[in-house]
């Protein structure tokens, strides 16, 4: 028997433990203490394969849908957003071919 089907055989124990609030680790080192090595990281691959196989994979909660924005509009309230923030431009800037002013020493 592979370590597979020996799981299988013992998935309604296994849920049965999880339902009384037994850790995939407790249950993992339980299942190694008695000849069938597994860690909780396999475990749970195996419930969730069976799972998934009888139709009962674990209920998702239902996903918020959020509404589509408009460019321009507030979320929160409905009104106009404010335009986005532009950079501050320079009072007078050099004619082109002005050499850059030095600061600092002579």
């Amino acid at each position: 028997m592979t370590k597979t089907e020996a799981i299988r055989m013992l998935v309604p124990h296994i849920l049965g433990m999880r339902a009384k609030g037994y850790r995939l680790a407790d249950i993992a080192k339980m299942l190694s203490d008695r000849g069938i090595p597994v860690s909780a990281a396999a475990l749970q691959k195996h419930l969730s394969h069976v799972r998934r196989k009888r139709g009962q994979s674990k209920p998702r909660a239902p996903q918020e849908r959020l509404a589509p924005v408009s460019p321009g509009v507030a979320v929160s309230n409905g009104e106009p957003a404010a335009p986005p923030a532009t950079r501050a431009k320079h009072a007078d800037p050099a004619p082109p071919g002005t050499p850059p002013e030095r600061k600092g020493g002579s």
